[in-house]
């Protein structure tokens, strides 16, 4: 409701049109279509916080209200885009999603699986996304995703754990010059 208050306030902020996508894609909402439908003709590769491009996402929506051949020539589009920046070089986890994504909404669970294990090596760790994104929802019940988010889970922690045992995690280490005294006090009590 908030989301959608603010973006029909400010209908040219961009972002915040991102941030509506998201919580409509993430949550299957009615509204999905829409809100993707001006994002992919301004930006139809762009992501801002998500796995999967606009383009594809609107393609996930469109093949969801039974129109499968525009959703086939979006989705093949955003699949020839993922390799084509694959082949210039583009190392990122972000293109192998997105394969992933065009691999699971053909139904060719395989094919999504080595994508999202490509992407994990990659450096992908967004599992809570992983596991809610419903283009990803039918590979729930499959033991190589559930063991694949298990393995991001104990890759984060240990990513955590390792930050938190070096203070990384504690704001004051970041803000407080080692060695300062008085750390609870305010700069100007400091200063006295």
């Amino acid at each position: 409701e908030r989301a959608r208050a603010i973006a029909a306030r400010e209908p040219k902020n961009l972002e915040m049109r991102f941030h509506l996508s998201d919580v409509a894609y993430l949550a299957d909402g009615s509204e999905l279509e829409s809100v993707l439908a001006s994002l992919v003709e301004q930006s139809p590769t762009n992501r801002l916080w998500s796995a999967e491009s606009v383009r594809l996402r609107y393609a996930y929506a469109l093949q969801k209200r039974g129109e499968t051949g525009r959703a086939s020539a979006l989705a093949a589009e955003a699949e020839r885009y993922a390799q084509e920046r694959i082949a210039d070089g583009d190392d990122s986890p972000v293109q192998r999603v997105e394969l992933a994504a065009t691999s699971a909404m053909r139904g060719e669970s395989d094919q999504a699986l080595e994508w999202l294990e490509r992407a994990f090596k990659a450096g992908y760790r967004d599992y809570g996304t992983l596991e809610r994104d419903p283009i990803f929802r039918p590979l729930g019940g499959d033991p190589r995703f559930l063991d694949l988010l298990d393995r991001i889970r104990r890759d984060v922690q240990t990513q955590r754990e390792r930050a938190r045992t070096r203070g990384l995690l504690e704001l004051e280490s970041l803000i407080i010059p080692d060695g300062q005294e008085n750390a609870g006090q305010s700069p100007v009590a400091r200063s006295q």
